[in-house]
């Protein structure tokens, strides 16, 4: 219950500098949260990716779609094997 209280505690400045002895955590914070843009970008396209295989159930077309939806810009590559478990 209490978990989201202090979900975005280490995202501020002032805690990182007192608490933890920071004394440039803006680059930290930064990095923080780029982490949490590129997870949102991750889920926006699983997103678009389950409202197509809802509407188009054809497992081997939406395999390829998915790995293009989330590929470009992406750290992490996705092959398209892979997606649902298969080598």
């Amino acid at each position: 219950m209490y978990a989201f209280l202090f979900q975005y505690l280490i995202t501020d400045a002032e805690w990182l500098r007192s608490v933890l002895g920071m004394r440039e955590p803006e680059e930290f914070i930064r990095v923080l949260l780029l982490d949490k843009l590129l997870m949102l970008r991750r889920i926006c396209g699983q997103l678009d990716y389950e409202l197509r295989l809802h509407s188009h159930p054809d497992l081997s077309s939406n395999s390829k779609a998915y790995v293009e939806k989330l590929t470009p810009g992406d750290p992490v590559s996705i092959r398209a094997g892979r997606v649902f478990g298969r080598r």
